[in-house]
C-alpha cells in the first residue's frame, strides 16, 4: 500500500501550522521522512517501504518555570 500517512498536528486543540514531522523506520536507520504542517495543521507523509515507523513532532514552548524553555512531543508507532 503507497497510500500516504496523513495526519494532523495541534496545540492545546489548534491546529499548529509548520511544525516539522518526522517518520523513521525501525529497519532502516538512514530513511527517514520529514514534512511540516501547514495552516491547518495537516502534514501527509510518504512512506516510501513497509515496515514499523515512528511519527514524531516535537514543539518548543515557553517555559512554565525557570527553565530556558519546554519541550513536548507527540509520537504514533504503527505498522505497514
Amino acid at each position: 500500500d503507497s497510500t500516504p500517512l496523513r495526519v494532523r498536528v495541534l496545540f492545546d486543540g489548534k491546529p499548529m501550522a509548520s511544525a516539522l514531522v518526522t517518520a523513521l523506520n525501525r529497519d532502516d536507520s538512514l530513511l527517514h521522512v520529514a514534512v511540516r504542517s501547514d495552516a491547518a495543521g495537516r502534514a501527509t507523509l510518504a512512506l516510501p517501504k513497509h515496515g514499523v515507523w515512528l511519527v514524531k513532532c516535537v514543539a518548543l514552548v515557553p517555559p512554565k518555570s525557570g527553565a530556558e524553555w519546554e519541550t513536548l512531543w507527540a509520537s504514533l508507532t504503527f505498522e505497514r
